[in-house]
């Protein structure tokens, strides 16, 4: 059993005299927890990375129309992303494949490579930002809701 576990029982007890008596017998008898500070994120940030505030304004008016590609994926490595949206987006006109926008995952480590194998030039959203990719949300929002997680994806494929 972990500290935690001990703390998390003790401070669990509703208000009362054994909350006090438990309390009491800590280290330092506080009488609440605090959470700890977040501090700065750890996680590796991606290199190179360009924000989506930089991206061309006719991006964001929707002049021009997008459209929607399914990447068949063994795992979420960078080498199988880069490989599974290289074979995807070279099969599209070039004409289409211009822009596109990811969030800040670890698999898009790879996304240089994926900028020389295709030309398309990728942006990133804010890290929490989810409402800055609206339209690949509602997407994906869309795509579950009739082939959910766990089923059969291979007759699509």
């Amino acid at each position: 059993m972990s500290h935690k576990t001990i703390y998390n029982a003790i401070y669990v007890h509703p208000r009362g005299e054994l909350k006090r008596e438990l309390i009491a017998c800590l280290r330092h008898h506080k009488q609440s927890r605090k959470p700890r500070g977040r501090g700065t994120d750890r996680r590796g940030q991606i290199p190179d990375m360009q924000s989506i505030h930089i991206r061309p304004p006719g991006i964001e008016d929707r002049a021009i129309p997008g459209f929607v590609v399914l990447a068949k994926m063994d795992n979420a490595t960078t080498k199988a992303v880069v490989d599974s949206f290289s074979a995807v987006l070279n099969r599209e006109p070039v004409a289409m494949r211009k822009t596109t926008t990811y969030d800040q995952g670890r698999e898009m480590h790879g996304h240089k490579i994926l900028t020389e194998r295709t030309g398309v030039q990728l942006y990133f959203a804010d890290l929490h930002s989810p409402w800055q990719r609206g339209s690949n949300e509602n997407t994906n929002g869309l795509l579950r809701q009739y082939m959910p997680k766990g089923s059969g994806l291979s007759i699509y494929f």
